[in-house]
């Protein structure tokens, strides 16, 4: 298995930061390459590198986070101090995805388990829905909060209505489709549609 990253870099600030297939986080200057800060995730948590090696993006986000999930580190301070529960890893080839639903600041995961939401504040559990599968690619949220996910070649889409109410959040199944089962590349969507290449068609 190579080393090199398998997910795309993220640039904030002057930096680019990478993950490699074997737990590697390089903060590098994106003008010259020089590493300003390098953790290996993989080992600093516990975690088992999956048969295709981690394959997620870095999420760089302005918000001050104090993670619970093995996905989500801050990455806030040089080198980054991770707070994490390992009783929470779970399998994933997907990137951590940061939305706003219901007015709320978050970061969807998925996983093997299916999707996890967590304040992007303090890291703390918002809502989960269990869908098994082995996910690679983002969820994708509507307009109206409403998130669209696909965790296996055979599984198609699924809606998904997330709301905040007194006793806390509650997440339906609001719709599911056969198609596009979105494999490889993220859904896409534009007035109204879902656009998704799923190994062998285009479908909308």
């Amino acid at each position: 298995m190579a080393a090199r990253p398998r997910g795309t870099p993220t640039l904030s600030n002057g930096r680019t930061y990478t993950l490699g297939a074997t737990g590697i986080v390089n903060a590098l200057n994106a003008a010259t390459g020089a590493v300003v800060w390098s953790r290996n995730a993989a080992s600093e948590t516990g975690t088992k590198i999956p048969d295709w090696g981690l394959s997620s993006s870095p999420l760089w986000s302005t918000t001050p986070s104090s993670s619970r999930s093995p996905a989500i580190s801050s990455l806030t301070t040089s080198p980054p101090a991770p707070a994490l529960d390992r009783s929470r890893s779970r399998v994933s080839y997907s990137s951590p995805h940061l939305a706003t639903i219901d007015g709320v600041a978050q970061v969807l995961l998925l996983s093997s388990e299916g999707v996890a939401s967590f304040a992007s504040a303090d890291g703390k559990l918002l809502w989960e829905h269990a869908w098994k599968g082995y996910p690679i690619v983002q969820p994708a949220v509507l307009p109206d909060g409403n998130v669209l996910i696909s965790v296996t070649e055979q599984s198609g889409t699924r809606r998904l209505a997330a709301t905040r109410g007194a006793g806390g959040w509650t997440v339906q199944g609001a719709l599911d489709v056969e198609r596009p089962e979105a494999l490889l590349q993220r859904l896409r969507r534009s007035q109204g549609h879902a656009f998704g290449f799923d190994g062998s068609i285009l479908a909308a």
